[in-house]
């Protein structure tokens, strides 16, 4: 850390530097992934072998819809803690899907209610930033993946080898 005082017209100001300590890696994809699907009330997390092949699944619950800022934001810090400890012990990356709401919620005002609901609810950023952060702090990597056809890969890939109707993926 690092202070500077300045005095100015306002009286003194300290200014206050610090640097992000490099945490060790404790993970390898070599082993496979920890996969993320961020959800309306739920994060759905899967573990894969190093072929893609699941070998795990659970849902994490997460709702925050109607929540205050606050208590949004401990939704999302439980729900991560629970998420940073399953990749933690199996030692794999967490992967988790870039979503990019802005261009939906431009176009709010033509949706219907539901919908503009759904989407000013999800707290989709604040719980990538989280995930981030505390991966970070654990030594935890973690891999963005654009979601463009996901769901159609998954549904083609995974569907009827694991059971799953296609609508669930």
């Amino acid at each position: 850390m690092s202070y500077r005082f300045l005095r100015d017209d306002k009286g003194w100001r300290v200014f206050l530097s610090t640097e992000v300590m490099p945490t060790p890696t404790c993970t390898d994809v070599r082993l496979g992934a920890i996969g993320l699907d961020f959800n309306v009330g739920f994060v759905s997390v899967t573990e894969t072998d190093r072929f893609g092949n699941i070998i795990a699944s659970q849902d994490v619950p997460m709702v925050t819809a109607g929540l205050s800022k606050h208590a949004t934001q401990t939704a999302i810090s439980i729900a991560v803690e629970k998420i940073i400890g399953i990749a933690t012990k199996a030692q794999k990356p967490i992967s988790i899907e870039f979503l990019d709401f802005a261009k939906k919620k431009a176009q709010l005002s033509y949706a219907s209610s539901g919908r503009q609901r759904m989407l000013s609810a999800l707290a989709y950023t604040r719980f990538a930033q989280t995930v981030g952060a505390r991966a970070h702090d654990a030594g935890l990597e973690v891999v963005e993946v654009r979601a463009a056809y996901s769901s159609k890969i998954g549904a083609q890939k995974y569907a009827r080898r694991y059971g799953l109707p296609s609508s669930s993926i």
